[in-house]
């Protein structure tokens, strides 16, 4: 359970690394009240891979995990 500016819920949401042909590289599951700009989150998300580009919605658009990604060898796209 949680609560943000709309009121209280429950749930969680999926963070999926996928491959351009469609397979699964790594899945995290996050409260739904963790921001998807958690640097922590995203960079462990991407160290199944060994660098790349990672598209994301604009949720990811952060200077700081943009940063963070850069040093893991990944590129973002939002």
């Amino acid at each position: 359970f949680g609560k943000n500016s709309v009121g209280w819920y429950f749930g969680f949401k999926i963070h999926v690394l996928m491959h351009q042909d469609g397979g699964i590289l790594n899945v995290i599951f996050t409260p739904a009240n963790v921001s998807d700009k958690d640097m922590d989150i995203v960079c462990l998300l991407c160290s199944a891979v060994n660098g790349g580009l990672a598209l994301g919605d604009l949720g990811y658009r952060s200077k700081p995990l943009r940063q963070a990604l850069k040093e893991i060898g990944m590129g973002l796209l939002t």
